[in-house]
């Protein structure tokens, strides 16, 4: 199957997939048309909100990267003869290299990048033009249940006045009484963006020499990257995970990047009914940035990336159906992490640098395992 094909696929599935699993109130002969692609025997493993926003953190303010909002929802392709089953073999195959078939995700996402004054209507030559890119995507997830985690990603979407930006944020200001962004006729002219993303974390078990943190805090390590025609980069982090780990390797983490990767490790849902805590840390090596040195309609502004950039991430997650009401599974875990980032650019012919970045991220995850 192609990347194209792979996408047309993702899409309709972002279209009908909540419909395709609700059969009770669809007609029979749309049910049967959708069964080749869905299957019975494929299941509706869970689903997940997620917002990253400067207003979820001290001190914000609205510059560089400064909001990402994408749905998801998660099937496991158990029929490998349906259109699931097969995207799901040819992915574990040919991105992952692996045997199985991987949990799928499939994401609606946006990401909005800013100048540091959204307030200035003119051309900012000396720092990160206005930018946005509207996507959708498929990743894959699989745990080998021996100490491996791996995930890929693949996205298709716009730069450009399609991706919205300038309507999202005007419409969010306006409601939440922040600064009217008044510079979006420079933001950065249409793209396609094709990205794939590619991530492996080893969980490592907790150490029986150390008693008094002995299945409590857990260590990983992962490594990854991403290729296409926004953004080429190679990361690696580590990360501590504090928790109620007893039985369970620590939970895969990777350090949000823009909605790179959306990551519940569904074949091992247990070690989530527990809240944890985690801290990562890690740095990108930098081959190119194009919602930095993106043409603008007023031209390319006078900045470059830098080829590297650091990164910590520190998250606290929270299963609220445990500490609500168990019998409410409808209660989703919710998760809050402080992002930082070290700049990503600076200013051509003088030693200015952009700062450092900070943000929040919600998420909501549900798992449909428990309904």
């Amino acid at each position: 199957m192609s990347a194209f094909a792979g996408f047309s696929v993702a899409l309709a599935l972002t279209l009908t997939g909540a419909a395709a699993h609700a059969q009770s109130i669809i007609p029979k002969s749309v049910a049967d048309a959708l069964t080749p692609v869905f299957s019975d025997k494929n299941k509706l493993a869970g689903s997940q909100v997620n917002w990253d926003n400067d207003a979820w953190v001290f001190g914000h303010t609205d510059r560089w990267y400064t909001n990402g909002t994408r749905y998801s929802w998660t099937y496991r392709a158990n029929d490998p003869d349906s259109t699931l089953g097969r995207m799901g073999s040819a992915i574990g195959k040919y991105a992952m290299g692996i045997d199985q078939t991987p949990t799928l995700t499939y994401t609606v996402g946006q990401t909005m990048y800013t100048p540091r004054d959204i307030k200035v209507a003119t051309f900012q030559p000396d720092d990160r033009p206005w930018a946005a890119f509207l996507y959708v995507g498929v990743t894959g997830s699989h745990n080998d249940g021996q100490g491996s985690f791996s995930t890929a990603d693949l996205k298709l979407g716009l730069t450009g006045q399609l991706a919205v930006g300038e309507f999202t944020q005007e419409t969010v200001h306006r409601v939440i009484g922040s600064p009217y962004p008044a510079g979006w006729a420079h933001q950065l002219e249409s793209r396609l963006g094709v990205q794939v993303s590619y991530a492996k974390v080893t969980l490592f078990p907790q150490s029986p020499q150390v008693s008094f943190l002995k299945d409590r805090l857990g260590f990983q390590f992962g490594w990854g990257g991403a290729i296409g025609t926004l953004r080429n980069y190679a990361n690696a982090n580590a990360t501590l995970v504090l928790g109620d780990l007893a039985g369970n390797t620590a939970p895969p983490v990777l350090i949000a990047n823009e909605g790179d990767f959306v990551v519940q490790d569904f074949g091992r849902l247990g070690v989530y009914q527990k809240p944890f805590l985690y801290l990562s840390v890690g740095a990108n090596a930098v081959l190119s940035n194009y919602f930095i040195s993106g043409h603008t309609a007023s031209g390319t502004a006078n900045v470059k990336h830098l080829p590297l950039v650091g990164m910590a991430q520190l998250g606290a997650s929270i299963p609220l159906h445990a500490w609500f009401n168990k019998d409410r599974a409808y209660w989703p875990r919710l998760v809050y992490a402080l992002n930082l980032r070290s700049p990503e650019f600076e200013t051509i012919g003088t030693p200015r640098l952009g700062a450092i970045q900070r943000w929040g991220s919600i998420t909501l995850n549900w798992d449909f395992d428990r309904l």
